[in-house]
């Protein structure tokens, strides 16, 4: 995991927080989390199933947890894409230092951090807390108002329950960009006021089905016979919440980012939306990087 990823809306993926029996730990709580790829992958390469008490988390090695300072060329960073930066078994202390290497390489290498949660509210209070210790160089930025340039911080909902459960306390989360990323997509998904709040508001969605699931939550199914002359469609109720949910950001110019339709593997089908592929996201994080 780092250099490169299959993951669309990101240029790289970074994983300073591991297993101590197995590589990546994690806990599942939710109804999105019943699939989940980073536990196949985990217990493939000989870790635990997600669940709790199964492994213990540990902040990985130096030359891991201090990557993003190696990268010199500013890029998109997904943080922590086996598991939950704030899931209840990382300490704030563990938590202080991926933050701390967050903060040094977004202002002095340029990076943006993309984070995703769904502990919103823990999130919420670590940030503000971590806001007011101020706990990296002073010297690296000066204006304790405003959020850290390069760190997005964002909700997983994957249906509406979920997404109600987690939005006020993204919306209570300091963060230059907060988005939610809406995948796997479970159900129609009504995104509310908080689409309408301009940059206090959320500042990017990102959609898409899940992959390798059963084929009940998937958003395509198979029609014709035999498989080898059939094809792959978009369920009809699925087109229509990936229309709404585009819709809904166009309506409020909201950048809007379908990922894939999801079905047995992700390119089981074009990512296309009616007849158009959009990968929009925020204007990115541009600091010059320090030579």
């Amino acid at each position: 995991m780092g250099e490169k990823t299959k993951i669309a809306w990101t240029d790289s993926t970074w994983n300073p927080l591991k297993g101590t029996l197995g590589p990546w730990t994690c806990v599942k709580v939710s109804e999105g989390c019943a699939n989940c790829y980073a536990e196949r992958v985990t217990v493939r390469f000989g870790g635990q199933h997600y669940r709790e008490g199964a492994d213990t988390p540990r902040v990985a090695p130096e030359h891991i947890l201090k990557q993003p300072l190696r990268w010199r060329r500013p890029r998109r960073i997904f943080v922590c894409s086996m598991t939950d930066l704030f899931a209840e078994a990382h300490t704030d202390a563990m938590i202080d230092e991926v933050m701390s290497v967050v903060a040094t390489a977004a202002m002095t290498n340029g990076h943006t951090f993309q984070i995703l949660t769904k502990r919103a509210r823990r999130m919420a209070g670590y940030m503000l807390r971590w806001y007011e210790r101020r706990p990296w160089p002073l010297c690296l930025y000066d204006k304790a108002a405003d959020p850290l340039p390069g760190l997005w911080l964002g909700i997983s909902a994957e249906n509406q329950r979920r997404y109600d459960e987690r939005v006020l306390d993204l919306l209570s989360t300091p963060a230059r960009v907060r988005w939610v990323s809406a995948e796997p997509l479970l159900g129609p998904l009504e995104l509310g006021p908080a689409l309408r709040l301009g940059a206090q508001g959320i500042g990017w969605i990102v959609g898409g089905g899940e992959s390798g699931g059963p084929m009940e939550r998937s958003l395509v199914t198979r029609q014709g016979w035999p498989p080898a002359v059939s094809r792959w469609e978009i369920k009809p109720e699925a087109l229509e919440w990936a229309v709404s949910l585009r819709d809904q950001c166009q309506l409020e110019r909201v950048p809007f980012f379908w990922k894939q339709w999801g079905g047995p593997r992700p390119e089981t089908i074009s990512p296309a939306l009616d007849g158009k592929v959009y990968h929009e996201s925020p204007v990115y994080n541009i600091i010059p990087a320090a030579r």
